[in-house]
């Protein structure tokens, strides 16, 4: 009974850190648009990626192609009913940390993310599918979030969140 009550203790005092966390983190901006956030358990670097894609009608008789542009996701040109995919190479030289993707703006609808939230422990080749489903410019955002445990309970933790 005592150990689970010392148990308990230590537990609701980690909560009450990690709640720390989440309402009183540092933040700094890098110079190339990454943003660190640092709290008592966690550190997570965020850096957004702009995505974009013109898409034309089946029909059209315009040339096509897609951009091989570093630091954007730009598809290009594609025709309606096209599919194209473009990889994310993921590398980590230190703890495992946990990978999280969002999409966002008028493009998200037509992006499938292969694998997302998970834990990335050395290398992965992520895949970021775009199916051409409608004609027009579509354009956003893929924010990628790393999140690395700075102790032996938040390694524990990294996992869970």
């Amino acid at each position: 009974m005592r150990k689970l009550l010392i148990f308990g203790t230590v537990f609701a005092f980690l909560v009450v850190l990690s709640l720390f966390y989440l309402f009183s983190s540092t933040k700094t901006a890098l110079p190339e648009g990454a943003v660190i956030e640092a709290g008592p358990l966690f550190v997570t670097k965020t850096v957004k990626y702009p995505i974009s894609v013109s898409v034309i009608p089946s029909n059209a008789t315009q040339t096509l192609g897609i951009s091989v542009d570093y630091g954007k996701l730009e598809y290009g040109i594609l025709p309606k009913g096209s599919s194209a995919t473009k990889y994310i190479n993921l590398t980590n030289h230190d703890e495992p940390v946990k990978i999280t993707m969002l999409v966002t703006g008028t493009i998200k609808d037509m992006i499938k993310i292969e694998k997302n939230d998970f834990i990335l422990h050395t290398y992965e080749k992520i895949p970021v599918k775009l199916n051409a489903s409608k004609t027009g410019n579509f354009s956003g955002e893929l924010e990628i979030r790393a999140t690395k445990p700075k102790t032996w309970f938040s390694k524990w933790l990294i996992s869970w969140i």
